[in-house]
Order: structure tokens, then sequence, then C-alpha cells
């Protein structure tokens, strides 16, 4: 698992075991991470990193709400080891790799429909399919979709009960 983690680019720190308590501690010490309130920030290395990504990712970060974009800020900025906003706004000044990473931080992936659809199919076909012609006619069948976005993948199952619903009358 670390190798496959470490090779999709999307982690923080590759330490060996004896260091990472080291760096966990030293990223908990960290005064800045603790204030996340979005009025005690640096107002222009505040805008400054939001035009840098503008710049970067060619995304408008303005409309967030402030206090999420504040507390995603200050977790690079801890990871980076540094401690105030106008140090962090330097580092991505020169650093795309972090602006990268930041950018990553703030904005949400986009989900679809039927996302994976490996997944989806075994899901039609061993979980789906039989609790569907297992339920008596007007019954009841509840479903809970954890952690989606946009609501997608709650969608794709609704469509699927929908369907076998259907084919079994």
């Amino acid at each position: 698992m670390p190798s496959n983690a470490i090779n999709t680019g999307h982690v923080d720190q590759v330490l060996a075991p004896a260091d990472l308590a080291n760096k966990i501690s030293e990223y908990i010490r960290n005064r800045f991470l603790a204030e996340i309130d979005s009025q005690a920030l640096e107002e222009a290395s505040f805008n400054e990193i939001l035009d840098l990504l503008r710049t970067h990712s060619r995304v408008d970060l303005t409309s967030y709400r402030r206090q999420t974009l504040a507390r995603r800020i200050n977790r690079r900025v801890g990871l980076e080891g540094l401690s105030n906003l106008e140090d962090y706004a330097a580092q991505l000044r020169k650093d795309m790799m972090e602006r990268d990473a930041l950018s990553r931080d703030l904005v949400i992936n986009v989900t679809g429909f039927f996302r994976d659809p490996v997944f989806w199919e075994a899901m039609e076909q061993r979980v789906i399919a039989p609790l569907v012609h297992s339920k008596k006619q007007g019954s009841d069948l509840r479903c809970w979709v954890t952690a989606c976005s946009s609501g997608e993948e709650a969608y794709t199952l609704a469509m699927l009960l929908v369907e076998h619903a259907d084919a079994a009358g």
C-alpha cells in the first residue's frame, strides 16, 4: 500500500518510520495550524495565495467559504513546516508542485454517474438484483450512500434500483 500511495503523487510526505513520529509532532506543534479564524489571517498574503491559485489553476476561489479556505491553506502551511502566510505565499511563488498540492486540497474532484463501471456492474449483479427480487411488493427498501459530494453516486444507485424494481414488477 505505501508504494501505491506514493505512486499516486498525492502524498504529503515520504518518510522512514523512524522519522514519521517527529514529523507528526512538528505538524501538531505548529502554532499556525491552530489559527483557523479567517479574521486572524494576514489579508494581503491570503489574497496573494488566492491570486496565485487563480493564475495557476484558472479557478477563482473567492466565492468559497473563507473559513474553509483558511483551514485548508493552514493545513498546507503546517505540512510545509512554515509559520505564516507570507512565507507560504513566497513558497507558492517559486514551487509549482506546492501550488498543485494546494489546488488539489481546495478543489473537490468531479465525480460522475457510473464513475467506476466495474464496481457498479458487480454491485448491480451481486447486491441490487438479489436485494430487489427478495422484497415483497409494496415493501420499503432504503439505501445509504456515504461521502458523495454532488449526488451522482446516490442517483446512480437510485437509477439501478428503479430499473430492477420495474423489471421485478
